[in-house]
């Protein structure tokens, strides 16, 4: 490709799913249960794979998840919400809700090409992996419990890469910036002789973010900088409320779990 102004690869992509699942139950004896899964597992390439490329400008190899172009989040990801009601004389009920975002995003110029231009080269990606989870369980009766379990994991994987030749620029930029968010909130209540409840949230985040020069690229005759950066932001939160009235016997029980796991590296060479 020879081209007189810019060369420009890129991908944009959004995805969101949403899942609701609520229920209302009035009965003598018996419960009620509500599940609300949401998935969302998208892998996105751009990539220049061989070739020579001669521009008399720019050449830009870009993606973006889930962002605008100016790298802000957009409101979009995984969510899944339950609700599930019981009114009943002895009875129970149980909401859970499970939402998931893993994106695997990878911008990159293979082995095979060979690069030339007279303005910056840019290699980038740019991800939002976002899950929310929301249960809520409530009951009312004689005898009986509400409980509520939401999971939110956000697991994306997000890289930037040469191994090519780069044989001439007036800069090289190479960048990932990669954004991973859970959110679970229980929520459980009850009111009876004898009743309980039960919140357990829980919410993850496993990230994988890297961005690399590899040990078979070659980058040459560069008049500006060379910058190499790899920007990786976590978020996980659960909380779990809840509360009850019991006239005889009661029992409560509230978890809220949060973990994180950030693997972030910018290297050059192996």
């Amino acid at each position: 490709i020879t081209a007189d102004e810019t060369v420009t690869v890129q991908s944009y992509a959004e995805t969101d799913a949403d899942a609701f699942s609520l229920g209302v139950e009035v009965t003598g004896v018996g419960g009620g249960y509500q599940y609300a899964s949401a998935d969302v597992s998208p892998e996105i390439d751009t990539y220049i794979g061989g070739g020579t490329i001669e521009a008399g400008s720019a050449v830009n190899v870009r993606t973006y998840y889930n962002t605008g172009t100016d790298g802000k989040a957009k409101d979009q990801g995984a969510q899944a919400i339950a609700g599930a009601g019981t009114v009943a004389v002895v009875g129970g009920n149980g909401a859970v809700s499970d939402a998931t975002s893993r994106a695997d995003v990878e911008t990159y110029v293979t082995s095979d090409a060979e690069i030339a231009l007279t303005g910056t080269l840019s290699v980038e990606s740019l991800a939002n992996n976002d899950a929310y989870a929301n249960a809520d369980g409530f009951f009312g009766g004689l005898a009986g419990a509400g409980t509520s379990f939401p999971t939110a994991r956000s697991e994306g994987t997000t890289r930037s890469r040469i191994d090519g030749k780069v044989t001439e620029a007036g800069a090289v930029t190479l960048r990932t910036d990669a954004r991973n968010e859970a959110d679970s909130l229980a929520i459980s209540g009850s009111f009876g002789l004898a009743s309980g409840r039960g919140s357990v949230a829980d919410a993850s985040v496993s990230a994988t973010s890297s961005t690399g020069l590899g040990s078979n690229s070659s980058i040459t005759g560069v008049t500006g900088n060379v910058s190499v950066s790899s920007v990786s932001t976590t978020d996980a939160d659960a909380e779990a409320d809840g509360g009850s009235i019991s006239l005889l016997v009661g029992y409560g029980l509230q978890d809220a779990s949060a973990s994180v796991t950030n693997s972030n590296e910018a290297q050059v060479g192996e």
